[in-house]
């Protein structure tokens, strides 16, 4: 008989040797940061000055390569892969103007800066500037990795 309580920790859910997974869908708010937000909808309608862009869950795909010495750990970089994006775009009254499940998927590096925090290593939080357009090449990522408290 398989001991199923080790399973899920091996799991790499199809990702490359060094990928791992962020999922926020808790305290979304309190995480993840939006700027510049898009003028039109991803269906091309304008967006309301008074509206709001909602977000149900972000799924962050990224490595981290760590560098050791005999003393410990000399160094570690952090490389963003992939960022996919669940939300809604709400009116005035709160009405859904628009929804949208976007991955991009195509990440540069001159697209993203990262600061790293102390151990344990975890996304902490993400800035995302849209750029004001829902078209993903022109999107800009601020990510803080580990504990800053």
């Amino acid at each position: 008989m398989k001991n199923t309580k080790h399973v899920k920790i091996f799991e790499r859910f199809d990702l490359g040797e060094s990928e791992y997974i962020e999922i926020i869908d808790n305290d979304v708010y309190g995480r993840v940061d939006i700027y510049n937000k898009p003028n039109t909808t991803s269906k091309g309608e304008p967006v309301d000055d008074d509206s709001e862009i909602v977000l149900h869950k972000i799924i962050i795909i990224f490595d981290l390569h760590i560098q050791y010495k005999r003393s410990g750990i000399d160094g570690i970089t952090f490389s963003l892969k992939s960022v996919a994006l669940d939300g809604a775009v709400l009116d005035y009254n709160s009405d859904e103007q628009d929804s949208f499940d976007i991955i991009d998927d195509d990440i540069e590096h001159e697209r993203y800066d990262s600061e790293m925090g102390e151990l344990p290593l975890y996304i902490d939080t993400i800035q995302i500037d849209m750029n004001n357009t829902f078209d993903i090449k022109k999107w800009e990522y601020a990510i803080n990795i580990g504990n800053f408290n």
